[in-house]
């Protein structure tokens, strides 16, 4: 298999994802772009510096730092070819099921599409984890994907925006608000394995 490569894949200076997947009390919105999320009195994070090789943090107690070997029986048979197109597809999916593992809440959604190596992942089923607990649910698109395009070996540069949202608890009130939307740009790698395809890692493009 052959993935179409450019010159700009490794020319374009490229951030960790450290500061995007931390815990959802400060939020990946907050961290990522600048956004104005109101924190509550329960936030406990507090954004570090942002080194440019910085592994992603892994989530205290998460239960998805372990393997999670059940297959997502709803992945578009257009993300399920083993093709550059298959992974842009299977990548472009990944996000949408990002939307929904936060705004139903819905745990496992995204640790059924990720590999344990992908700390960013594991971040995001662990804001999942923590809304469904707490009775919350996020009202809007995590993000909004708007072109996902090979640009390297198992490598899709993902173009999209961080829109406005907001952290709604089960009475129907804010706990948090963004109120300012975000281009945003992102690396990922995936992987193929037996199972199809997984997302391997996502890092910020600046």
């Amino acid at each position: 298999m052959q993935f179409r490569t450019t010159k700009s894949a490794t020319q374009v200076k490229k951030t960790s994802v450290a500061l995007l997947a931390i815990p959802l009390a400060a939020t990946m919105l907050l961290t990522a772009c600048g956004g104005d999320i109101k924190p509550t009195a329960s936030a406990s994070s507090t954004p570090s510096s942002s080194p440019t090789t910085t592994a992603a943090p892994t989530p205290s107690a998460s239960p998805t730092a372990t393997a999670n070997t059940k297959v997502d029986p709803n992945i578009p048979t257009a993300a399920r070819a083993h093709t550059p197109a298959g992974a842009e597809a299977f990548t472009e999916y990944f996000f949408s099921q990002l939307n929904i593992a936060w705004s139903k809440p819905s745990v496992g959604l995204i640790s059924s599409l990720s590999a344990t190596t992908c700390k960013t992942c594991a971040a995001f089923e662990g804001s999942a984890l923590d809304l469904a607990t707490k009775q919350q649910h996020y009202q809007g698109d995590v993000f909004a994907v708007t072109t996902a395009a090979s640009v390297g070996q198992s490598e899709i540069l993902v173009v999209g925006q961080q829109p406005p949202g907001a952290v709604i608890d089960s009475n129907g009130a804010v706990v948090r608000r963004k109120t300012r939307a975000q281009e945003s740009k992102f690396i990922v790698t995936v992987q193929w394995s037996s199972g199809g395809w997984r997302i391997n890692e996502i890092k910020v493009m600046k």
